[in-house]
């Protein structure tokens, strides 16, 4: 029961009952690892994982490799649209610097 509420949230987020099933474990093992890594801090004498930093960087990092892994598998290896095109201007504009304000200058790249 449990499970089919997670299935048909991640189904209504995703649109797609394909997708949802292609992601269904990674989101399921991180909402959990997240769960039970918090609830284990709630007991006493133990630390939450989460809580030192080493894990928290390398469950983000596993998180972004596999984010990686299925846009690649999906699309292939090529370079983004936007990426492809070269820049042909590049221009900064700005407020009197001596005056005191907060917005000092702003620097705007078109492509």
């Amino acid at each position: 029961m449990g499970i089919e509420f997670l299935f048909s949230t991640i189904e209504g987020v995703f649109g797609s009952r394909e997708k949802a099933k292609k992601y269904f474990p990674l989101l399921v093992e991180s909402f959990f690892f997240v769960l039970f890594a918090n609830l284990l801090g709630m007991v006493p004498g133990f630390l939450p994982p989460t809580g030192v930093l080493d894990t928290t960087v390398a469950y983000s990092l596993l998180i972004f490799v596999m984010y990686n892994y299925y846009e690649v598998r999906k699309h292939g290896v090529r370079l983004p649209q936007a990426l492809s095109t070269p820049c042909y201007s590049v221009s900064a504009s700005g407020k009197d610097l001596t005056s005191i304000s907060i917005k000092t200058g702003s620097i705007r790249v078109a492509c």
